[in-house]
């Protein structure tokens, strides 16, 4: 499994082990060593345990952890945990065996109409799925004894469960765990500190352009569209739909929403995934153009109902500003004195201001990277140093947004070097409206993007 951390995304965690697993020895304390409360996690077998405590019969009373004459409680308390945990997007974690299928479809439903991901944690050994042999023994050493039958016909359940089938059944993520992984969180609101930036790149305002993203940006970066390199880590400054071209506002909007669910990817909230989220959820808003083409574009597709609901969701849960120990991004702009905030007015001010009709000013120590703003290369500047802050140098303030859907170029901020870099727009991203002619650089060499980026 290497070095790197395992990045998990914001959702349910379903532990799928046998008995003996290490769930609790192993698991947990990982999960809370990368910033899991301990509260967080929710174990059916303590559940069981406080009622079988008070179990009249005596084999209940003599291993509470076997008690199954409460099991409706126990599911209306899991039940309940869950709901509280998701409405307030939270992670939680389940720790349970989790092999009966129709119980992990039901799991992965209530995570995705709560917006966040379904991750399957399952537990593997040096040479692959744990062997009976070895859960066998570790349940008998267990003050938490199952019979070895019990144990046998989980094992076998266990085993059943491959990580396809798990995909099949709608995870997100699918991470196989033993005593030396490590653990890395995304976060669930704006505080992304302790969060690895090394391979970060923030990328400018896309509205619409997908091939220039998926065809130019992502080659160029050094990943593709499976996100499968995880060394580096993908930041939007928002705005990733409307203006260019329809059909690619909806591409890009279904690749963000599944980068977001598995952790591979990170957003902040924009002026028109807002609006986007009040219109569909049936709220009195007025819309653009662009944005009346993006959803009609939505309302043509076969899964219309349910791309609807998942927007609504995910994009509804978007923080307004990502707060790393040395970046910050943002979509419009933000001071020092909002960093953390999360009320609405803060809010306001991070999704629509413009430095052009109200100035404001970064005087943070961190980079900070922002868009909404176009300009015709990235802008940098960084505020003068206050001298009633002695030794303190205000970070630097960089717009990567570049109108990409103009025809201008899609621009990137690259954190581990601090460089910017652009390529030209597609053609095919060009907004329609638009009457310009787009010399194609790329024309002849889309396969070499890197080389010529």
């Amino acid at each position: 499994m290497g070095n790197r951390p395992v990045r998990v995304p914001v959702g349910s965690w379903i532990v799928i082990g046998p008995p003996g697993s290490g769930t609790d020895t192993v698991l947990r304390p990982a999960l809370e060593a990368a910033g899991m409360p301990a509260n967080r996690a929710v174990s059916r077998d303590d559940l069981r345990v406080k009622f079988g405590n008070r179990c009249s019969h005596l084999g209940c009373r003599a291993v509470p952890v076997s008690c199954r004459h409460f099991e409706d409680q126990v599911d209306t308390l899991v039940a309940a945990h869950a709901t509280t945990f998701l409405a307030a997007g939270q992670s939680w974690l389940y720790d349970a065996t989790n092999t009966d299928e129709t119980l992990l479809v039901e799991h992965v439903d209530r995570a995705h109409r709560a917006g966040l991901a379904a991750v399957a944690f399952r537990r593997t050994g040096p040479a692959g799925l744990l062997p009976e042999e070895q859960c066998q023994a570790t349940n008998r050493a267990s003050h938490r004894r199952l019979p070895a039958g019990e144990v046998t016909r989980i094992h076998a359940e266990y085993t059943a469960l491959t990580a396809e089938l798990l995909y099949g059944l709608g995870f997100d993520l699918v991470v196989d765990w033993d005593e030396r992984t490590r653990f890395e969180l995304c976060p669930e609101s704006v505080d992304a500190r302790g969060l690895d930036t090394c391979g970060v790149v923030v990328v400018g305002d896309l509205h619409g352009c997908a091939r220039t993203f998926f065809d130019r940006f992502l080659p160029a970066v050094g990943t593709d569209a499976d996100l499968s390199n995880p060394d580096v880590l993908v930041v939007s400054v928002g705005d990733v739909h409307d203006k260019g071209d329809p059909a690619g506002s909806v591409e890009l909007i279904r690749w963000w929403l599944r980068a977001l669910r598995t952790g591979r990817a990170l957003m902040v909230d924009s002026n028109h995934s807002r609006k986007l989220v009040k219109y569909l959820a049936g709220h009195d808003v007025r819309i653009s153009p662009a944005m009346a083409q993006t959803v009609a574009e939505i309302d043509a597709q076969p899964d219309a109902e349910q791309l609807r609901a998942q927007i609504i969701a995910q994009f509804g849960r978007l923080p307004s500003h990502l707060w790393f120990d040395d970046l910050v991004v943002v979509h419009a702009g933000i001071t020092e004195q909002l960093l953390g905030d999360t009320s609405t007015r803060a809010r306001s001010f991070m999704l629509y201001v413009r430095d052009a009709i109200r100035p404001w000013q970064w005087t943070g120590p961190q980079t900070l990277v922002h868009g909404h703003e176009p300009v015709p290369a990235p802008a940098r500047r960084r505020a003068e140093p206050d001298p009633d802050r002695p030794g303190h140098t205000p970070g630097e303030v960089i717009d990567v947004d570049t109108g990409a859907y103009l025809g201008d170029g899609l621009s990137w901020y690259v954190h581990a070097t601090g460089a910017t870099r652009t390529v030209p727009t597609h053609p095919a991203d060009l907004e329609p409206t638009r009457e310009r002619v787009l010399v194609d650089p790329f024309a002849e060499i889309d396969d070499d993007v890197a080389a010529v980026a």
